[in-house]
C-alpha cells in the first residue's frame, strides 16, 4: 500500500502560476483574433468548395476554443481571487504555511493548451496548402 502525500506550494508559487496561466490565456485569445481575421482574408480569395468548408471547420473550432478560454479564465481570476483572500484572512502567518497544488486547474491548463496547440499546427497547415 502506498500512501501520496499531497503537493503543497507556497502561496506566491500559486499566485505567480495563476498569473501566468492568465496571461497565456490572454495570448491564446488574442492569436485567435488574428486566426480569425485571417480566416476572413482566405474567404475572401476561395470559392472552392472545401476550401470554404475547411474554413468554416476552423471558424467553428475557434469559437470553441475561445469559449473555453473565457470559461478557464473566468476560473482561473476566481481562484486568484480566493488566493488574494486567504492571504489577507492569514496576514501574519501566511510565510509559514503550505497550500495545496491546484492539479484540477493543471490539469485544465494543460488538456487546453495541448488541443490548442494541435489546433494552430492543423491551422497552419492548411494555411501553407492553400497560400
Amino acid at each position: 500500500m502506498s500512501i501520496t502525500k499531497e503537493k503543497t506550494k507556497h502561496i506566491d508559487e500559486l499566485y505567480f502560476e495563476l498569473q501566468l496561466w492568465i496571461k497565456e490565456i490572454k495570448f491564446y485569445k488574442d492569436e485567435l483574433v488574428v486566426f480569425n481575421k485571417r480566416l476572413g482574408e482566405v474567404g475572401e480569395k476561395y470559392t472552392n468548395k472545401e476550401v470554404l468548408a475547411k474554413l468554416e471547420q476552423f471558424q467553428n473550432q475557434f469559437i470553441l476554443q475561445n469559449e473555453v478560454a473565457d470559461t478557464l479564465l473566468h476560473d482561473l481570476k476566481e481562484q486568484e481571487s480566493t488566493l488574494a483572500e486567504t492571504a489577507k484572512e492569514f496576514s501574519v502567518a501566511i510565510d509559514h504555511r503550505s497550500f495545496s497544488d491546484h492539479p484540477i486547474m493543471r490539469d485544465r491548463m494543460d488538456s487546453f493548451v495541448k488541443i490548442y496547440r494541435e489546433l494552430r499546427n492543423d491551422y497552419m497547415r492548411f494555411l501553407s496548402g492553400v497560400m
